[in-house]
């Protein structure tokens, strides 16, 4: 069955095929393409940064390999447990991401706690290593929701009207959404170079990856408003809640610090 998107007031017509292409019997699929291209990518770019905070670069990217990979893990296990009575009845579906896809927000939380764990391990100090990550990861994230659009699922709720309204064709049906990926993409490139022209210059410790994890955030609390699937528990939007508390957490943060830095401008950077 063709599936196939369209943004009707932009001109645009996508097909959407799942699987790029067949090695023997198994099929490679445009979403783990476009998510690889797009590690490939953002692990050449940190090779090439100066901006290492005298961090080896041996130890970063064994840490950055860990982390996606428990991370994604992660991800995958947050949609599948939010979205049981799916998986119960036949539970090898949980290894198959063309049975639903990751859940961003529970993938990041674990992705955090395991950086947090592997830089007490590698005896380095945290916030460097996020502010060094930060801008490589929403690059990652920016790849990923690309391809999230090949895995036909993250798609809004229906009835949307305006200029990015997007026709959605899924086994004959045809669906008027809100490109959710579309927005995430756009977000996290924009992010991708905020946080990168500031790496170049920061005023604190941790000032990076809470400026990211702030942005991040709030854009994310309204795309969880949109979506069709969100985490729900009791009737409650846990995404929304994971986002409310990184914003709280992430101004604290900041404001602290800029209040520190106004008082004493001269006050060493780890300090």
């Amino acid at each position: 069955m063709e599936e196939q998107i369209t943004f009707p007031d932009l001109y645009l017509r996508f097909d959407v095929p799942y699987i790029a292409f067949k090695i023997g019997g198994f099929g490679i699929s445009w979403q783990v393409l476009i998510t690889l291209a797009g590690i490939i990518i953002a692990l050449y770019l940190a090779y090439k940064s100066k901006e290492n905070y005298y961090i080896k670069l041996k130890d970063l990217l064994e840490m950055m390999v860990l982390t996606f990979v428990v991370g994604f893990v992660g991800a995958r296990l947050f949609y599948c447990i939010f979205r049981y009575d799916t998986y119960l009845e036949d539970p090898i579906k949980i290894m198959q991401l063309e049975y639903g896809y990751l859940e961003l927000m529970g993938g990041m939380v674990i992705g955090i706690a395991v950086l947090r764990a592997l830089c007490k391990s590698f005896d380095l100090t945290r916030k460097d290593v996020f502010d060094y990550f930060t801008p490589f990861f929403a690059l990652i994230q920016a790849f990923a929701s690309i391809a999230a659009m090949y895995n036909l699922r993250d798609y809004g709720v229906t009835d949307m009207d305006g200029m990015f309204r997007m026709i959605c064709r899924i086994n004959g049906m045809a669906y008027v959404t809100h490109p959710l990926f579309l927005y995430q993409a756009v977000m996290c490139l924009g992010l991708f170079v905020i946080t990168r022209l500031m790496q170049k210059k920061r005023a604190f410790q941790g000032q990076i990856f809470y400026t990211y994890l702030l942005l991040f955030s709030t854009g994310r609390f309204f795309i969880e408003g949109l979506r069709r699937d969100p985490m729900m528990l009791f009737g409650f939007n846990v995404g929304k809640f994971i986002c409310f508390v990184l914003i709280v957490e992430s101004i604290i943060f900041l404001g602290i610090n800029i209040v520190r830095k106004l008082n004493n401008p001269n006050r060493n950077i780890k300090e």
